[in-house]
C-alpha cells in the first residue's frame, strides 16, 4: 500500500489519518516492529531512507507494509521531498517514536 506525504490529512500521537480515511495506528506499528525484531522493548515503528529515489518512511502494521514516499512536484521536487522527509520525521519523533534509518 503506498501514499505520498501530501496524502496525510492528520498525525498524532495515536496515529497518521490519509486522504482516504485508512488509518496507521504508531501504537499497531510498533507493537508489529518489536513483534518482527524479536524486542521487548523499542519506540521504533518503522522504516525510512532518504537517499532513495524517492525518500520514503515503511510501516509494518499487522500484516500490512504501509509506505508514504516524500515526492515533491515541480522544479524544486527534491528539495521539498527531502522537506517533508524532515517534517514527518520530526511529527514521529514529536510523539515518542521513531524509525529505523535505512539510508
Amino acid at each position: 500500500m503506498q501514499y505520498r506525504y501530501q496524502d496525510i490529512q492528520t498525525i498524532n500521537q495515536r496515529e497518521m489519518v490519509m486522504a482516504d480515511g485508512f488509518i496507521i495506528s504508531l501504537q499497531k506499528c510498533n507493537q508489529t516492529w518489536k513483534r518482527m525484531r524479536n524486542m521487548e522493548v523499542s519506540v521504533c515503528v518503522g522504516e525510512r531512507d532518504i537517499t532513495a529515489d524517492i525518500p520514503f518512511f515503511r510501516f509494518f502494521m499487522d500484516d500490512k507494509i504501509i509506505e508514504i514516499l516524500c515526492t515533491g512536484k515541480g522544479l524544486f521536487r527534491k528539495r521539498r521531498g527531502r522537506r517533508d522527509f524532515e517534517h514527518l520525521r520530526q511529527q514521529i519523533l514529536r510523539w515518542g517514536y521513531s524509525t529505523f534509518d535505512l539510508s
